[in-house]
């Protein structure tokens, strides 16, 4: 544990409160609060959010004015964002200053310790938005659409020179940094952010003037893997069912440290590898990841709506966990009846129609219904024994 006083900051408008609230929340649960303190950047909170804040043990709360003239219009949420770079102003009482978006929440606390220890190293931490992980090449689009799309960021802010000169550098996320409070990066940040506002006002250009500062100036920077700071929208997450814990999606499966609910992963399910073989559809907000939800897959041309994907890999599990084969059933008719803890039934010679009607009464039989995920076959596994064996189904 570095000895370091360090300090997180987070900061939203009212809008956003829950997420921060989720933050705080998951800040004392993984025990950061013991070693950290924690203060907030005021974007429009409400009196009794602010109270809750006071309450919940929060050191400091930060109103920021606007660094340059003629923003007075913007609305006020925008400051937290233009505010980052001035953070050794606005926290004076720490030597260094860890920052944390709103919707992101804590699984564990090593990603504090990895970005505190790597910003006293080098003077600043962040985390870059690429990684194996990233893999394969479906989730990789996703990866290109933000390069394309930081691009376009940079010639917006700093021409198209600049664009082309540093557009496949890995953009540098702004969810997770950290920086010593003397650090020299600060001041180029700065520098940068208001050389992007003078062209053009826009609420991603806290992040692309952060990752210009630090690739233009070349400063020292230690780099943060997707480990400490997943990104949610951009791959398919690790889940390690015997633990419940979010991991890397391969091996060695380490546990993932800070999720970051980026985009549609506020609201939206995303697609989780578990570590046993499966895919599943689960939230990944704070204290909502047991939400159940369907997974849509395509099943003879035609969408069905499943538990899960079961890969063979998981099949085999399922056998050594019932000291059998997989009972074959060609008919679900009398399931309910005998009640096996496991079936499968082939599908590739059935209709479409024929498949969802098997989905429908595995479901009504209180089955999980898993699609293999070659299409073959439904598995269906009873739910009390589901879950008893693998904690999460």
């Amino acid at each position: 544990m570095t000895p370091h006083k360090a300090v997180v900051v987070s900061g939203c408008s009212s809008h956003y409160f829950h997420y921060l609230q989720d933050l705080l929340l998951s800040f004392f649960a993984c025990g950061a609060a013991q070693h950290y303190d924690f203060a907030v950047l005021d974007g429009g909170l409400e009196a009794d959010q602010l109270e809750w804040l006071r309450r919940a043990g929060v050191r400091s709360v930060i109103q920021p004015e606007w660094p340059i003239s003629g923003l007075e219009g913007q609305p006020e949420w925008y400051k937290v964002c233009l505010g980052r770079p001035f953070f050794p102003q606005f926290f004076t009482d720490w030597e260094v200053i860890v920052y944390l978006d709103a919707d992101t929440w804590l699984q564990t606390r090593e990603a504090l310790d990895a970005a505190v220890e790597g910003a006293w190293q080098d003077g600043f931490a962040a985390c870059p938005m690429t990684d194996r992980c990233l893999w394969p090449l479906t989730v990789q689009t996703n990866v290109v659409f933000s390069m394309q799309w930081h691009r376009n960021c940079l010639e917006q802010y700093y021409g198209p020179d600049i664009a082309q000169q540093f557009q496949l550098h890995p953009i540098l996320s702004g969810s997770l940094f950290a920086g010593r409070r003397d650090a020299p990066h600060w001041a180029v940040w700065q520098q940068r952010l208001i050389q992007g506002l003078q062209r053009k006002v826009h609420y991603d250009l806290d992040q692309a003037s952060m990752t210009l500062a630090i690739h233009q100036s070349q400063l020292p920077t230690h780099f943060l893997s997707l480990q400490h700071h997943w990104i949610g929208h951009l791959g398919q997450i690790g889940l390690d069912t015997r633990t419940g814990t979010y991991v890397e999606p391969y091996l060695p499966h380490r546990p993932i440290s800070s999720i970051s609910l980026a985009a549609h992963a506020k609201s939206e399910p995303v697609i989780v590898r578990t570590t046993d073989g499966r895919r599943l559809s689960r939230l990944l907000r704070y204290q909502q990841q047991e939400s159940r939800f369907s997974l849509n897959v395509t099943l003879a041309g035609v969408q069905q709506s499943v538990d899960g994907v079961a890969s063979a890999r998981f099949r085999q599990t399922l056998r050594e966990a019932i000291h059998s084969d997989i009972l074959l059933l060609d008919t679900l008719a009398d399931i309910a009846q005998h009640a096996p803890k496991c079936v499968q039934v082939d599908i590739l010679q059935r209709a479409p129609d024929e498949t969802a009607l098997m989905i429908s009464q595995l479901r009504n039989a209180e089955y999980a219904c898993y699609a293999m995920d070659d299409g073959s076959a439904l598995l269906g596994i009873r739910q009390d024994f589901g879950r008893n064996h693998f904690h999460i189904l």
